[in-house]
C-alpha cells in the first residue's frame, strides 16, 4: 500500500505528494472509539470487584473468628488442617457461586436496558447482539471459582491454624484476633481502602473532563440550537445508479422532500431558520471539504 501511495503521489504531486495510508483492522475501524471506553469500564469493573471481594474476605475472617472455637475442638478431636481448609474454602467458594448466579441474572436483566439506551442515543456497531451467551455463563463461572478460591484461602488459612489451648480456654468470639488475625484484617481494610481511592480518583478525573468540555467554547453558538437526526423514506432511500431507480427521478424527489420539510420546520411557532446538513460540527464526521476565503488568495499547493 506504501508503495501504491508513492506511485500516486508521484503522478499527482499537487494533491497526493503529503498523503499516506495507514491500514488498520476492520474491528479497530468499526469499533476503535467504542473499545478504549469499553476497556476504561471493564478497569473500573475490575476494581469493584476487587473492592468487593476484599470486604468479602473481610467479612469471612470475622466469621471465622466466630468458629474459632469450633475449629479447636475439632482439630483437639483428631480433624486435620487440610480437612478444615477443604470445608472452608467450599464455603467461601458457595458464597462466591451464590453471588455470580444473582449477579448474571442482574447482568441479563440490565443488558437489555442498556443495550436499548446505547443504541437509541450513540452508534455502536452491532450494539443490538449484545447479550448473555454460554461464553458470559462459562466466564462468571470460572470468575466466581477463582474469587472465591483466592479470596477464600488467607481467612481458611488463618481459620484452620488455631491456637488450641488459647482457644479451647476462651470463649470470646475474638479468639482469631490475635497480633496474626489483627495484621491480617488490618491489611485488608488497606488494601480495600487502597482500591477505593483510585476508583475515587479516577471518578474525579472523569467529572473533572466532563466539565471541562462543557465549560470549553466549541467556537459557534449553541444557545437556542435544536439537532433532529431522521432516515429518509424508503422510496428516497435507495441509491442512485440501480437498475430499478432513475437517478434522476430520485434526486428531484429528495430536493422536494427537503424543501417541504424545511417549510414545515420554519413554519413551527418559534423557530427562527432551518437548514440541512449532512455532518454535524464535531459529529465524526468524515467529508473533507475545501474553502476559499474571500479577497484572500488560496495558498500554494503542498
Amino acid at each position: 500500500m506504501e508503495i501504491i501511495a508513492r506511485r500516486i503521489a508521484t503522478e499527482f504531486p499537487k494533491t497526493n505528494q503529503a498523503v499516506g495510508v495507514n491500514i488498520v483492522s476492520l474491528v479497530n475501524a468499526l469499533a476503535g472509539q467504542v473499545r478504549i471506553g469499553l476497556l476504561i469500564f471493564l478497569g473500573v469493573v475490575t476494581i469493584v470487584l476487587l473492592i468487593a471481594c476484599t470486604n468479602v474476605a473481610n467479612l469471612m475472617l470475622a466469621r471465622y473468628a466466630a468458629r474459632q472455637k469450633e475449629m479447636a475442638l475439632r482439630t483437639a478431636l483428631g480433624a486435620g488442617r487440610l480437612r478444615l481448609m477443604q470445608q472452608l474454602l467450599a464455603e467461601s467458594t458457595l458464597v462466591a457461586l451464590a453471588g455470580g448466579a444473582i449477579g448474571l441474572l442482574l447482568a441479563s436483566w440490565g443488558t437489555q436496558v442498556l443495550v436499548a439506551l446505547l443504541a437509541k442515543n450513540f452508534q455502536i456497531p452491532r450494539i443490538e447482539n449484545t447479550h448473555a451467551d454460554g461464553w458470559v455463563l462459562g466466564f462468571t463461572l470460572a470468575l466466581s471459582l477463582a474469587t472465591g478460591i483466592i479470596f477464600g484461602v488467607v481467612p481458611a488459612l488463618a481459620a484452620a491454624s488455631p491456637d488450641l489451648n488459647q482457644s479451647l480456654r476462651e470463649a470470646s468470639r475474638t479468639a482469631i484476633a490475635g497480633p496474626g488475625g489483627w495484621r491480617l484484617r488490618n491489611t485488608l481494610v488497606v488494601a480495600e481502602t487502597a482500591l477505593a481511592l483510585v476508583l475515587l480518583a479516577g471518578a474525579g478525573l472523569l467529572l473533572k473532563g466532563l466539565l471541562v468540555m462543557r465549560t470549553t467554547a466549541p467556537g459557534f453558538g449553541t444557545e437556542n440550537v435544536l439537532t433532529v437526526d431522521f432516515s429518509l423514506p424508503r422510496r428516497l432511500a435507495t441509491l442512485p445508479g440501480t437498475p430499478s431507480m432513475n437517478t434522476a427521478i430520485v434526486m428531484t424527489d429528495r430536493v422536494r422532500f427537503f424543501d417541504a420539510l424545511l417549510d414545515r420546520a420554519r413554519s413551527v411557532p418559534g423557530v427562527r431558520s432551518a437548514a440541512l446538513v449532512a455532518d454535524l460540527p464535531l459529529g465524526g464526521g468524515q467529508d473533507s471539504l475545501g474553502f476559499q476565503i474571500l479577497g484572500r488568495q488560496p495558498p500554494p499547493p503542498r
